[in-house]
């Protein structure tokens, strides 16, 4: 059931009640993340964007990955960028530039930009209320230091909010969608405008 704290009748911050009760249980025992996957464009970031709303935590921690219009050779590059950072601020540069994609050609991933720009967006994120990651894909393959982050906060005790790509076939991708704190749920045009309830009350337990 849903577990928060009574404060007076105000909602504690998401990871507020986690932090403590981990003090006491040690490992992961039941779904505290939420992972959302599917096809593109079919309203994961809609989703993201609601839970968000609902969930207005005080301290937001993680990243979010923004693609770049597209060039005159069609491909696009992509950059990462802190959550808590609002878009308007956003500076496109190599030093924020994860990977390129490629129409017939694939992708151009940079690991050393995720161990370097990844790893700086996820500074401090133990002590947030929430930890966002969109997305988890195909071009951390080679980033070993950022994966390694990223796997042992999903073993701390900050509920993290994410998207993690349908298509996507890395030991990082794969390690989110298997670990026994992840509820990955995919999101279609059938469930998409029913999903914000269970997605509220995983963070919230």
């Amino acid at each position: 059931g849903d577990r928060r704290i009574d404060r007076g009748g105000n909602d504690p911050p998401p990871g507020a009640a986690r932090r403590q009760r981990q003090k006491t249980v040690k490992g992961v025992t039941t779904d505290m993340h939420v992972f959302l996957t599917g096809p593109v464009q079919i309203g994961k970031s809609t989703l993201i964007t609601a839970t968000l709303d609902q969930l207005q935590p005080e301290r937001l921690g993680g990243f979010r990955t923004v693609s770049d219009a597209p060039a005159a050779d069609g491909s696009r590059s992509v950059h990462l960028f802190r959550a808590s950072e609002h878009p308007q601020d956003h500076i496109c540069t190599s030093a924020n530039r994860v990977g390129i994609r490629r129409p017939g050609l694939g992708i151009a991933s940079f690991p050393a930009v995720f161990d370097a720009a990844g790893i700086g967006a996820l500074d401090g994120a133990e002590d947030c209320d929430l930890i966002l990651m969109d997305e988890i894909g195909r071009m951390e393959r080679r980033a070993d230091v950022y994966s390694a982050r990223v796997l042992r906060l999903l073993d701390g005790g900050v509920p993290i909010l994410g998207v993690v790509q349908k298509k996507a076939d890395t030991p990082l991708a794969n390690a989110v969608r298997s670990h026994p704190g992840v509820r990955l749920i995919e999101v279609s045009e059938e469930n998409r405008d029913d999903l914000l309830p269970e997605i509220l009350h995983t963070l919230r337990a």
